[in-house]
């Protein structure tokens, strides 16, 4: 009866820490034209390159955009605003545990 307990437990312990494991990431930035004002409410999707799985958030008025709880992985990010060219930004590499700052990002008047 001990043994099978101590097997349980085992298995149990074991999935707890593989769990605990997981840990996500963010990825930030800053939008701004190109006089350097930011931009508020843009679109920014982040997309992961192999899966798809798409996240999507919008710049505040700081022109602060924050995906919270992103996954390690490589990913595209796109953002769209009315009166400006679409952006796009490819290979953004995000590892596990990560606050992944983009830096400011000028998007073009179109």
């Amino acid at each position: 009866m001990s043994r099978c307990l101590h097997v349980v437990l085992s298995v149990v312990l074991g999935a707890a820490l593989a769990a605990a494991q997981n840990v996500s990431s963010s990825v930030n930035g800053t939008l701004v034209d190109p006089t350097g004002a930011v931009i508020e409410g843009a679109t920014c999707i982040l997309t992961r390159q192999g899966t798809g799985a798409v996240l999507t958030a919008i710049s505040g008025s700081e022109g602060l955009f924050t995906f919270p709880n992103v996954a390690a992985g490589s990913y595209a990010l796109s953002i769209q605003h009315p009166g400006f060219k679409a952006f796009e930004l490819k290979g953004v590499s995000v590892s596990s545990s990560e606050i992944r700052s983009l830096g400011r990002l000028t998007l073009q008047i179109g």
